[in-house]
Order: C-alpha cells, then sequence, then structure tokens
C-alpha cells in the first residue's frame, strides 16, 4: 500500500493526468498490479507458477483457491508479488506504475510520458 501511495503521489507531482476526480481505492491500484504481475509470470513461467498464477486443473484446486490463496498471501495477493524487489522488470513498483493508467481510465498518447512504461 505504502509503495501505491508513492507512485500515486509522483502522478500528482508529475502531471501525469489531466486530474485525480473522485475517489482513488488504493487497493485496487494494488490489486490490478497484482493481476499484471500474475500474467507475467505466466508468460515467463516464473516463482509464482507454484501458487497463484497457475492454471487451476481440477474443481479441486477451484474450492482451495476460493477459500483463499494458493500461497497464503494476505489481501489476496500474491506473496511473491509482495516479496519481490520494487524495481526491476518484476519489481512491484513496475506493476504499480502501469495499473496506473488502467485503474484511473487514463491512458497517455505517445509523447505525452518523458519515460513510458513497458
Amino acid at each position: 500500500m505504502v509503495e501505491a501511495l508513492m507512485v500515486l503521489s509522483l502522478v500528482i507531482e508529475h502531471d501525469m493526468v489531466p486530474s485525480l476526480d473522485g475517489i482513488i481505492y488504493v487497493e485496487h491500484l494494488v490489486h490490478k498490479a497484482n493481476q499484471l504481475f500474475l500474467e507475467d509470470q505466466r508468460k515467463v513461467k516464473g516463482a509464482a507458477m507454484q501458487c497463484c498464477a497457475k492454471i487451476k486443473e481440477s474443481k479441486e484446486q477451484q474450492q482451495a483457491s476460493s477459500a483463499g490463496l494458493l500461497c497464503r498471501g494476505a489481501g489476496k495477493i500474491c506473496q511473491h508479488f509482495y516479496v519481490s524487489a520494487p524495481g526491476g522488470r518484476f519489481g512491484t513498483m513496475t506493476y504499480l506504475f502501469r495499473a496506473v493508467p488502467l485503474v484511473l481510465n487514463y491512458v497517455p498518447k505517445p509523447g505525452e510520458m518523458e519515460c513510458p512504461i513497458s
């Protein structure tokens, strides 16, 4: 949550969006970042494939995951997302920055950002 608030403060500080009208649900931002993290983990067959990024194969697995995460991550966030470093390709800050335009419904046009996030 602290990193998510930091990302939002940078968005405001650098005028990355025209305005921040309304309520911003920080937990929604964190969940979106976790979702992006899990998608990337599936693509590269990363550590989260052992738990949250695993493709469910049976009803038993679906029932187990609906009761809680397979990795026992807090707040329905994969523990591998929690323990990853803030920076780098698979860092939490990277995913939080990628989640901001999706959550705020504002995708900058090419050239509007000094440092585009890929």
